[in-house]
């Protein structure tokens, strides 16, 4: 058996009504217990370590761990005391158990392990659970939970000396927050009792698990344990999925757009600089720039993609047009990227084309020609986004066809009013994934308003911009949100807000909601990583008091899973992972990397999830919250940043010799990335130059 760890923290919760303690019952039923008891027999086991094995695991369920240690009471006479023979009554003592398995094992393996354990445990349970703590100088507890088993049980009736006696009642108490009573016959009658420490939802989850535990042992044990469900299946697909079908392929961006042509071409599509163009506008320009790629690709060399490095505006908007109707790769690059940023990212993605202030031509790099440029297919990557990277490399993520299309179909289903037209304000800098949520609106027949810095960065602009042309959606982090509300330039909100890219502080949390409720709208706070294009996961604020990322939307899946990739029971911390068609394809250039973070789904053969980093738990309202993070990266202002790719680049200069970055909050900025430096010449500390030289 391994050994036991300290307890997990369980969630504190408010004192129950009454005594301060409650129960959960469950019984076995007849059919189970018999199979359960058939099994034992073949193979070996006893029932009472098959009720260990099966409470080891819906520990660790609740847990979100392995090995979670839980207190077995036992009748036994310490053989070390002399008196042990003649003193009367029934001795007890108790002692530490857990599970000793790996998922890929199979619950026989498991339960035949823990008959071992116990057979050599029975000449070392004397020393009981105070003699492992004293060894071990613990200071605290080092379980949470006490399990006892009756396997005879007890007959309603008996005589003593001619005295006759009825039972009726039995109970079990403890100093532990969680105490199970199991009473063997024909059906096991299960009793769960919890003091206030337990949240009730906690107390449901155990003993469901149990029971869904002692069930997979009867019935198959050939079983792997990371199959066996231990919630009902009903409830977890409420907790991972959006409910709504999305099956199938979805239209890709190239032909949703020419339905909107076809069907609306004299609608306004684009509004930018105080210009409008109308859908059959747009599309003969789009046509325009896709005619003159395919041009240019038949001498161009390197890959069939389009390096953007255009200033807000009509170009730009073409420029995307162009490229997802030629199924060329767009890469677009940022006005304010230094040089050598630049370079690499022009290395790493080898265009065979680019635009920019110069205009569109071939950039010369590679040696080899340029596919001719094809329909799209929803596997080609449509767009590559760069992300920050941990070693001072930048993340290239390949965003396929698919996953845009996925993205627009959950925003036409679920975002927007059916059968009419809003004005949808764009925000967002293009090289942002983020921008896509806005941009997919001339796709499914809105108005999109393309506003400059001045206008969306001055809340009293924006707000001036936002009445004349009666925007209704309007989409910023929550830091420029806060910023908007604080201001009072704007006293009622877009019919559609979104806020998403960084942590949403509880206080404007509360705020929006309350403008929400006053102006009749809907505040959405949207959760999304690059690798899972945009949007996973969403909640409104008026649906719960404080801030989570809510749930899946359109066809992603999310799962909250232990170290093993196991399901962990609501309410239990564990890492986020994501599913489904809006998944990247991974790293360009990073196989090594895009192995680690996309791995193969454990419940799905032949899907894949992509691991988050983000520490989160699902609340019993089927509502996910965010917990931080399992690594060091930083969200800022809606940026993701690692950290290593900072403290890569100021070490590699020469007057660094070590170097940290953390996020810092300023009482009267803000939020704000600060760099620590260890100079090579300690001289050089509070000598100005070296700043300026950083």
């Amino acid at each position: 058996m391994p050994t036991p760890g300290p307890p997990p923290a369980l969630p504190r919760a408010p004192a129950l009504a009454g005594t301060g303690q409650a129960s959960e019952t469950r019984e076995l039923p007849a059919a189970t217990v018999t199979a359960l008891n058939a099994a034992a027999r073949t193979h070996g086991f006893t029932p009472a370590t098959a009720l260990r094995t099966a409470w080891a695991l819906a520990a660790d369920f609740a847990a979100g761990t392995t090995g979670t240690a839980f207190v077995l009471p036992v009748a036994l006479r310490d053989p070390s005391r002399p008196d042990a023979d003649t003193v009367c009554g029934m001795l007890t003592e108790t002692v530490l158990a857990s599970g000793d398995y790996q998922p890929g094992d199979s619950l026989l393996d498991s339960v035949v392990r823990q008959q071992q354990w116990w057979n050599r445990s029975l000449e070392h349970q004397h020393l009981g659970v105070p003699g492992i703590e004293r060894a071990l100088s613990a200071t605290g507890e080092l379980a949470w939970s006490l399990l006892s088993f009756d396997a005879g049980g007890a007959p309603d009736r008996f005589a003593l000396d001619g005295l006759q006696a009825t039972l009726k009642a039995t109970g079990d108490s403890s100093h532990y927050p969680v105490n199970v009573h199991v009473r063997a016959g024909e059906r096991w009658q299960i009793e769960l009792d919890y003091d206030a420490r337990v949240p009730a939802h906690v107390a449901a989850t155990l003993a469901e698990a149990l029971v869904r535990g002692l069930t997979a042992l009867a019935l198959d044990t050939e079983s792997r344990i990371a199959a066996i469900e231990l919630m009902d299946p009903a409830r977890v697909n409420g907790f991972e999925t959006s409910g709504r079908d999305y099956a199938g392929s979805q239209p890709l961006l190239p032909e949703l757009f020419a339905r909107q042509v076809a069907a609306a071409p004299q609608a306004t599509a684009l509004v930018v600089g105080g210009t409008s163009y109308n859908y059959a506008e747009l599309d003969v320009l789009a046509q325009q720039a896709a005619d003159r790629l395919a041009g240019l690709l038949t001498t161009a060399t390197g890959h069939r993609s389009l390096a953007v490095r255009l200033p807000r505006g009509l170009d730009i908007v073409v420029a995307h047009l162009a490229a997802l109707r030629s199924a060329v790769t767009l890469v677009v690059l940022d006005n304010g990227w230094p040089a050598a940023r630049v370079e690499r990212a022009l290395q790493l993605t080898s265009p065979a084309l680019v635009w920019d202030g110069e205009g569109l031509r071939a950039t010369g790099i590679g040696s080899h020609p340029a596919p001719t440029p094809i329909a799209p297919q929803a596997a080609d990557t449509a767009g590559i986004v760069f992300t920050s990277g941990s070693t001072g490399e930048p993340k290239a993520v390949a965003v396929p066809h698919r996953a845009l299309a996925h993205l627009a179909a959950r925003q036409q289903r679920e975002l927007y009013p059916e059968g009419r037209t809003l004005q949808v304000a764009h925000t967002s800098a293009f090289h942002f994934d983020a921008h896509w949520d806005a941009f997919l609106s001339l796709f499914t027949g809105h108005t999109l308003h393309l506003l400059t810095e001045d206008e969306y960065l001055d809340p009293f602009a924006l707000a001036d911009y936002v009445a004349a042309h009666r925007i209704g959606y309007l989409d910023f982090t929550p830091t420029l949100w806060n910023a908007v509300i604080s201001s009072g330039a704007m006293t009622r909100l877009p019919e559609i807000c979104v806020a998403g890219g960084e942590s949403f502080p509880a206080a404007l949390w509360q705020r929006m909601g309350q403008l929400a409720r006053e102006s009749g709208s809907v505040v959405y706070n949207l959760y999304g990583p690059t690798e899972a294009t945009v949007d996973a996961l969403a909640a409104a604020v008026t649906d719960a008091p404080e801030p989570v990322v809510g749930r899946p939307v359109g066809a992603t899946g999310a799962l909250v899973l232990d170290s093993q990739l196991r399901r962990v029971a609501p309410g239990t911390v564990g890492e986020l992972y994501l599913a489904g068609p809006q998944l990247a394809e991974g790293y360009l250039s990073r196989s090594a990397l895009t192995a680690a973070r996309f791995t193969a789904h454990p419940f799905a053969p032949g899907e894949r999830l992509y691991r988050t980093g983000d520490a989160a738990a699902w609340r019993p309202d089927g509502q996910l919250a965010l917990l931080g993070r399992t690594d060091a990266q930083i969200s800022l202002h809606g940026v993701r940043i690692e950290p290593g790719e900072i403290e890569a680049f100021l070490a590699g200069q020469c007057t660094v010799r070590r170097a940290a970055v953390l996020k810092a909050t300023d009482p009267r900025l803000g939020e704000r990335l600060v760099a620590w430096v260890v100079p090579s010449d300690p001289s050089a500390v509070g000598d100005p130059r070296l700043a300026a030289e950083l």
